[in-house]
C-alpha cells in the first residue's frame, strides 16, 4: 500500500481532457514559478513545496500538486516535514523529466 501523500485533496472523476487539462496547468504554474525565481535563492519551504508538486504531477495527484504550489508561492510551510532546500536547477532537470514524452 503507497503512502499517502502530505496533501489530501478530494476530486470528483474526471473525464481524460480534463486530466490532461490539469497536468498542463501544473506544469506551467510550476515552469512560470521557477522562471520568476531564477535570479534568487529558493528558501527550504518553497522548495520542499515544489518538490511536492512535482511528485504529485508525477503521481497524477494534480489538486494535491495545486495545493502545494500555492503554499510556495506565498512562501508557507509544507504540510508535511520541511526538507532541505535543493537547487532551482535540480527542481527544473526534474520537471523537464517528467514533461519528456
Amino acid at each position: 500500500m503507497a503512502l499517502p501523500l502530505p496533501h489530501a485533496v478530494s476530486t470528483p472523476m474526471e473525464t481524460s481532457t480534463s486530466i490532461a487539462t490539469a497536468r498542463r496547468n501544473l506544469a506551467q504554474r510550476v515552469e512560470r514559478f521557477l522562471a520568476a525565481k531564477r535570479e534568487s535563492v529558493l528558501t527550504a519551504g518553497e522548495a520542499t513545496n515544489i518538490a511536492a508538486a512535482l511528485a504529485c504531477l508525477e503521481r497524477g495527484r494534480y489538486p494535491d500538486g495545486e495545493d502545494a504550489m500555492m503554499l510556495a508561492e506565498k512562501d508557507w510551510p509544507p504540510r508535511g516535514e520541511l526538507g532541505k532546500a535543493v537547487p532551482l536547477e535540480v527542481l527544473a532537470e526534474r520537471l523537464a523529466g517528467l514533461l519528456r514524452p
